[in-house]
């Protein structure tokens, strides 16, 4: 392939997949809103004169593996508005990761980069669409690692253990999965200078070894038998987002085609790698540390995994037509599956938020979620979109969500204070339906999404404000 070929192949690729983030109004995700509202706190916090996140909220100061994404995000939100800055962090992510991918490809062989074009079926996997922003910034910074590692012919000097430690802090500051899948690979794919390795790794190693050993070890999660981890991988369950027989189908048919192609290489380096990532996915808990979705990552990682496989061989020009062809086919036919449902969750968004104006800057709120998927095929869906669509009104109206989940934990950059912990003063709000005890003297609004008109009404002290078209959304104030 000519470069001026290689270059519109790509810039058709990259429009094709840059469309649905700028065509419609709002991404939509299961966590993303979160992490757009925690971003937005913790811009707050830094900049100070935000009494009412300062009484609710502080800046966890602890070496986390979750920072990257939410500082990506602050330092966008002051270029932009908070939604064109989240638009903007997964276009960073939609053009890094196949980049990162020929980054990698070319060091393996150089004339192996037009091949990259094989990452892109993997950006709409069915962790983006959790809203797992951080973890899908990290798996171009895998490749970036990977790479960067595999062109260093010679022997590593300062500047190169200079150079990878300060890939690897900042891979571990996204996800330290990826940092650890990265030094595996690292490892495996160039087992000589160990030594330049060990040194490269150390700063990050050093500040997994701080973080965690303050963490209990949490638990395992639900046993998930092996017949299911099968079926997780036969159907490469994570490249698509629907249990729906046609996206299912399509995640075999890709997996499939990634095997068949990667089998015909039988490079030895990149498949030991695979060979490991398989154990651990059949082996492994579904969750540690307080980390969860491991089997997800894993799943996704072994069919990343195959691609250094593909960068190791000299392919024939009808070959690499023919590969070329299969990713663009795997394109659009995921395309093809997620715009419906896009299309829908973007008019369940809308009318989410259409109350927005209702809810006073600076005052505190609990919304109660009891349809967090929404109506028809949606209900196929792996995730939930509408479960924290309350993080958009937060962060609108400039106003505390007490369902925060990640202000619960100690794995992001911000944390709600020991004394103001929405789970102890307001209850289970995550839970179908929700439990919760609504104290009128501490919360000014409730904020409630019920299509079916399941859910009880709040207390007498709490009287209705607003009402969406069709009666989806009612936001409650208190008059205390």
């Amino acid at each position: 392939m000519s470069r001026g070929a290689e270059r519109l192949v790509w810039a058709a690729f990259f429009l094709a997949q840059l469309a649905p983030v700028w065509a419609l109004p709002y991404f939509p995700t299961q966590d993303g809103p979160s992490h757009l509202e925690n971003s937005n706190i913790l811009l707050l916090l830094l900049r100070g004169g935000a009494p009412a996140f300062s009484q609710y909220f502080s800046i966890n100061t602890a070496p986390t593996p979750n920072w990257l994404g939410h500082a990506a995000l602050a330092g966008l939100m002051l270029l932009a508005g908070p939604l064109i800055a989240e638009k903007l962090l997964l276009t960073v992510y939609i053009v890094a990761l196949p980049l990162a991918v020929r980054y990698a490809f070319r060091a393996a062989r150089p004339e192996a980069g037009p091949l990259a074009v094989l990452s892109f079926p993997f950006l709409y996997n069915c962790l983006l669409h959790y809203g797992f922003y951080n973890f899908c910034l990290s798996i171009a910074l895998f490749f970036v690692a990977l790479g960067y590692r595999r062109g260093r012919k010679g022997d590593s000097g300062w500047k190169e253990t200079a150079a990878l430690a300060a890939i690897l802090a900042v891979l571990y500051g996204c996800h330290v999965v990826s940092w650890a899948l990265a030094l595996l690979a690292m490892v495996i794919l160039r087992p000589r200078q160990a030594v330049p390795l060990a040194l490269a790794a150390a700063p990050s190693a050093g500040m997994a070894i701080w973080f965690f050993a303050g963490r209990h070890g949490g638990s395992a999660g639900p046993a998930v038998p092996l017949a299911a981890r099968w079926s997780g991988l036969w159907h490469f369950s994570t490249a698509v987002s629907s249990y729906g027989a046609p996206d299912q189908w399509i995640g075999t048919a890709f997996a499939l085609f990634l095997l068949c192609a990667a089998i015909v290489c039988a490079a030895k380096g990149p498949a030991l790698f695979s060979a490991l990532l398989l154990i651990f996915y059949f082996a492994i808990p579904p969750q540690a540390f307080g980390g969860m979705f491991l089997l997800e990552r894993l799943n996704l990682y072994f069919f990343l995994s195959l691609l250094p496989w593909i960068a190791e061989r000299d392919w024939s020009r009808g070959a690499r037509r023919i590969l070329v062809a299969g990713a663009a086919l795997f394109c659009l036919a995921l395309l093809a599956l997620n715009m419906p449902w896009y299309l829908e969750a973007n008019r369940l968004i809308a009318e989410f938020l259409s109350g927005a104006g209702h809810v006073r800057t600076g005052s505190v709120f609990v919304p109660l979620i009891y349809e967090a998927r929404g109506p028809g095929p949606m209900r196929r869906l792996y995730g939930e979109p509408l479960r924290h669509t309350s993080g958009y009104l937060a962060v609108l109206r400039g106003a505390v969500n007490l369902d925060n989940y990640e202000a619960q934990t100690d794995l992001f950059p911000v944390k709600f204070r020991p004394d103001h912990n929405p789970g102890v003063l307001v209850g289970a709000m995550e839970e179908s339906p929700p439990r919760v005890h609504l104290d009128p003297s501490r919360i000014d609004y409730v904020v409630v999404w019920d299509p079916a008109r399941l859910a009880p009404p709040p207390a007498l002290e709490f009287k209705p404000v607003f009402e969406s078209a069709s009666g989806a959304l009612r936001i409650f104030e208190s008059h205390r």
